[in-house]
């Protein structure tokens, strides 16, 4: 996946990038058990442990800094990394039934990386809920508490959202990019300077 959001990032004739899940399933995040049993074996180093998180880390970072458009089109469920990688794009669309679960915590892993872009998405309080339960969640639930931005019924209103999506000029949407990122920038600032007082 980072390979192709490198050659994707440099191909400037892109207009927008889908992640879509192949058959049923968005994504399922990664094998939770085996990151469990790396966590927990004592013949692998703290470090080693750190190097992996970071690397998950950079894939979310950079999907959301992608200069075209993402957007996360989420049927049948979607997982733990799975949630991290659709809530760094852009925009989200699901469909209603969609089956969704921050299920780190189950099995004593914390959701370290994906945390940022859950919190961005519904706010501190919705996502501390969602990652403390590990409850599942639908489509349309996703949708009513701001983590999706479309909900979709059937095919051909998911396809009609996706072609509306997919259309505007690309020097148009980098330039975009380039005014929210000041905001951002700017926000935090006044964050940090009124945190100091």
């Amino acid at each position: 996946l980072a390979s192709v959001l490198s050659i994707c990032e440099s191909n400037r004739s892109l207009r927008g990038i889908i992640f879509r899940g192949k058959g049923s399933t968005f994504c399922a995040g990664a094998d939770l058990k085996w990151m469990q049993n790396i966590a927990l074996n004592k013949e692998v180093s703290a470090e080693a442990i750190h190097n992996m998180s970071c690397m998950f880390g950079d894939i979310f970072e950079n999907i959301s800094k992608m200069s075209p458009i993402t957007i996360s089109v989420v049927e049948g469920s979607s997982m733990a990394g799975g949630i991290g990688i659709m809530c760094a794009t852009d925009l989200i669309i699901t469909m209603a039934d969609t089956n969704f679960s921050l299920t780190e915590t189950k099995i004593g892993l914390t959701p370290a990386q994906i945390a940022p872009y859950v919190i961005n998405r519904v706010g501190f309080q919705q996502a501390k809920k969602l990652m403390l339960l590990a409850d599942s969640f639908s489509g349309q639930e996703a949708f009513d508490m701001g983590m999706a931005d479309y909900i979709c019924q059937d095919e051909k209103d998911l396809n009609s959202h996706i072609n509306k999506l997919m259309t505007g000029p690309y020097h148009a949407i980098c330039s975009l990019y380039d005014v929210l990122d000041n905001h951002q920038i700017h926000r935090d600032s006044v964050l940090i300077n009124k945190n100091k007082f």
